[in-house]
């Protein structure tokens, strides 16, 4: 296939090997890629990963949200015109891809959570942890299970990811408001209007997420870096670049105010400042927990927006018609 590409004029310029590793964790030890969103017509389970409605159900995603040429959700209605998208070829089922080489300082994480631990609840840098991303370590979801992980966490069972925030932890005593997974995909915590700061509703910055660790992973236990270039290669799919992927990196990942956190940042992800830091909510009757000001725990090494073009396109292209 090399031959093949190299005689049609394609160059490789970079390789990147990846692999998964144990359990379906990334580097800091968290099991990732379960939460992905529903989409109508195609995912069979809507449970969680969809649009929460207030009867307690759940609806899919309309398709045009990610794949160029069909209705999304501000079109839907049959009387209103499709979305913008290229001219054809290109514009049908086509896609926006965005890739990104994330490494991970792993020593860092640990050892922040460590001394932070000491000051926290009696030294549980487990709980930290969850806190940090909005999850224990195997998945289990605080909103559902706030003291401890379930034993035996089923990922594969949709159920468990048809979780929300309005009801059940409004106030962030359980997933802290400025949680990971809480920022990156806040479901109904910002009210049955889902209006964020840009006006547009929160379901309208879901992305399709795919991604694998590179490197070999850091010595279970160990605080001090070994030197090892290790990270994420991460892909997200979606039919607007500034809507969906950089809506969701500069309105939630490195900014508080549609969380009215002020310039707390995304502690895992966020853009590392002397204003960064974490608010962790406590009970009613509690005050809150603070984590300081840290350097980047993820660094980005690089990346690109690329077009995915779909059949027609190919077959075009292939046929020297475009």
């Amino acid at each position: 296939k090399a031959g093949i590409a190299a005689d049609a004029g394609v160059t490789i310029v970079y390789k990147q090997f990846a692999q998964l590793l144990d359990e379906v964790r990334e580097h800091f030890g968290y099991a990732d890629g379960f939460a992905q969103p529903a989409i109508a017509g195609v995912s069979e389970h809507k449970l969680g990963g969809g649009v929460p409605e207030k009867d307690g159900k759940w609806r899919g995603l309309a398709l045009g949200e990610f794949i160029l040429g069909y209705r999304d959700e501000d079109s839907l209605p049959p009387s209103y015109p499709l979305p913008q998208a290229p001219s054809e070829p290109l514009g049908r089922s086509g896609t926006y891809m965005i890739f990104r080489k994330l490494a991970q300082d792993v020593a860092l994480f640990r050892g922040t959570l460590r001394e932070a631990a000491t000051l926290y609840e009696g030294g549980d840098e487990e709980k930290l942890a969850a806190k940090v991303v909005g999850r224990w370590r195997n998945g289990t979801p605080l909103v559902s299970s706030p003291d401890a992980p379930i034993p035996g966490f089923d990922r594969e069972d949709m159920s468990n990811n048809a979780f929300r925030y309005l009801d059940t932890d409004q106030d962030g005593a359980r997933c802290p408001l400025g949680a990971h997974i809480r920022r990156t995909n806040p479901r109904d915590a910002l009210g049955w209007q889902g209006l964020d700061e840009s006006g547009l509703l929160a379901y309208r910055h879901r992305i399709i997420r795919r991604g694998m660790s590179y490197g070999p992973p850091l010595p279970e236990d160990a605080v001090e870096d070994d030197g090892e270039d290790r990270g994420l290669v991460f892909v997200c799919f979606n039919a607007s670049i500034s809507r969906q992927f950089e809506g969701v990196q500069t309105q939630w990942v490195n900014d508080g105010n549609a969380f009215r956190l002020g310039h707390d940042k995304d502690y895992l992800l966020g853009d590392s400042t002397t204003t960064n830091r974490m608010t962790i909510q406590g009970k009613t009757a509690d005050p809150p927990f603070f984590l300081a000001p840290q350097p980047a725990f993820v660094t980005t090494r690089g990346g690109e927006y690329l077009f995915v073009p779909g059949l027609r396109a190919l077959q075009a292209l292939a046929a020297g018609r475009w």
